[in-house]
């Protein structure tokens, strides 16, 4: 803590005023030698501040930002000052361009020339003029971060910090109580900015947890309550959700996200034993309702995990991979069969005994292609499955079925491999078969596996149903 200096001395004078003027902002040094103050960049209009990628190719983060670290001076005074010697000057700031850091100095050390005597508070006035009317020149209409993310998240948490304590200090009335009350004991929500004290909003979070009324739990402003039924009411539409630009992406930003903070949620429930289980209770009663709420409307969207001893509904946002990652267990499985994940290329559709495909009934596909684009059939159907899925699925679908026509058809010349499925048609060559991705030996005639150390005795056995057909069917044989 700063004692004022006991004597009359003009430095000792000037230094009591400068505490007394600035206080906690300036810091006097114990010996009375010195001292350093902070300049406030507290900004009238926020100035963007950017990270880009470490090869500096793309942006990574931004953020607009109030509030800049201060810019320091130190100031050391020799013992002659203030009437025969100037005060030693020296300024930091990590975000003024190199080299006005210098010119500011000599700028400020000219102002002493001029009187020779106390300049201190002089010096301090002229600096925060500097930086209000040549802020553009010093440090930019813009901050670029390059690559140092340390540097940009100092400037974020700076912003941050110095926002939370104006909110603290600033006194609101709470539109529910109608009170006043500091900042530090109210909340504020994002985007809309409207504030409530924190003992109102227990007080109604606590009684809609406990009831179960966990979409309620966001605003209580009736403006903002009476947009989210707007916006809750637009996607329960059939028209919505049929609509081929359906935003999906815009769907689940509204409402499939909390619609509060959840750190703001914490922090007004407490952090004592009934907060943390009031806090767990609206986790578990909000991830409940989500999952009833999409397998209503996007019932493929919604699947469980395979294994029987975990019980987690996984939401899938995207629909084209058939990838599934248990977000409990961290199983990954296939949608289609609902085994462990394979690889793209083995088609375990094919395999599905369940009159599915890619997990579409083939009944509705079926109805996909028999009907016109705007039936209502179809539009059932999109509200059910979604427009992209039903319209690759139904396409992939046509295609291998025409494909297996194709198959059957037997003067196409077309096998199957019988371990990966890979379609192998014979060009030239014998009925010993070899697939070309995993070297399976097969019969081209009958098809079944055939011995790797001795493929051909399949054609040699008499008893072998292919006996003496190794070059039945091969092109230039049919006369001999």
């Amino acid at each position: 803590m700063y004692s004022p200096v006991n004597d009359l001395s003009p430095k000792g004078e000037e230094l009591d005023t400068l505490k007394m003027i600035y206080g906690d902002q300036i810091r006097i040094f114990s010996d009375k030698s010195g001292g350093e103050i902070g300049i406030p960049l507290d900004l009238e209009r926020p100035i963007k501040v950017t990270l880009l990628h470490h090869n500096e190719d793309h942006v990574i983060k931004t953020k607009h930002v109030k509030h800049l670290p201060c810019l320091k001076l130190r100031f050391v005074l020799p013992a002659n000052y203030p009437y025969k010697e100037p005060p030693s000057l020296q300024l930091e700031c990590k975000l003024v361009i190199p080299g006005r850091l210098r010119e500011m100095c000599e700028k400020l050390h000219r102002q002493w020339e001029l009187t020779q005597d106390q300049v201190l508070f002089t010096i301090i006035d002229m600096l925060q003029q500097m930086m209000n009317d040549e802020f553009d020149s010093l440090i930019g209409s813009a901050i670029n971060c390059g690559s140092d993310a340390s540097l940009y998240e100092e400037l974020v948490e700076y912003d941050n910090e110095c926002t939370q304590k104006e909110f603290d200090s600033t006194t609101f009335t709470c539109e529910i109580c109608q009170t006043s009350s500091k900042g530090s004991r109210c909340s504020k929500f994002t985007p809309c900015g409207h504030t409530f004290c924190n003992r109102c909003l227990r007080d109604f979070f606590l009684a809609l947890i406990r009831d179960g009324d966990v979409e309620k739990v966001h605003c209580p402003d009736i403006n903002c309550t009476n947009e989210f039924l707007k916006i809750r009411e637009k996607y329960m539409r059939l028209d919505t959700l049929s609509d081929p630009n359906f935003d999906f992406n815009d769907f689940r930003n509204k409402l499939m996200t909390p619609f509060i903070k959840l750190t703001l949620l914490q922090k007004i429930l407490g952090f004592d034993d009934e907060g943390k289980e009031l806090y767990r209770r609206f986790i578990t009663l909000y991830q409940d309702h989500q999952h009833a709420f999409i397998a209503k409307l996007f019932p493929t969207r919604l699947v469980s995990c395979p294994r029987s001893k975990c019980p987690a509904m996984i939401f899938r946002e995207d629909m084209i991979s058939r990838l599934v990652i248990c977000r409990v267990c961290d199983y990954a499985f296939c949608n289609t069969c609902r085994k462990s994940y394979h690889s793209d290329s083995i088609d375990c559709s094919r395999r599905n005994d369940t009159k599915q495909y890619q997990g579409v009934p083939i009944e509705d596909l079926e109805i996909w292609l028999e009907s016109e684009p705007k039936s209502k059939k179809r539009n059932d159907l999109r509200y059910r499955y979604g427009f992209d899925l039903m319209s690759r699925v139904s396409q992939e679908y046509k295609m291998d079925k025409l494909f297996n026509e194709m198959l059957a058809d037997e003067s196409q010349g077309f096998k199957k491999c019988p371990t990966c499925d890979l379609i192998i048609q014979r060009s030239d060559g014998c009925n010993k078969m070899r697939c070309s991705s995993c070297f399976t030996f097969f019969c081209n005639v009958c098809g079944i596996y055939l011995d790797h150390d001795h493929p051909y005795d399949h054609f040699k056995e008499p008893t072998s149903p292919c006996y003496g057909k190794l070059f039945e069917g091969m092109p230039g044989m049919e006369d001999i």
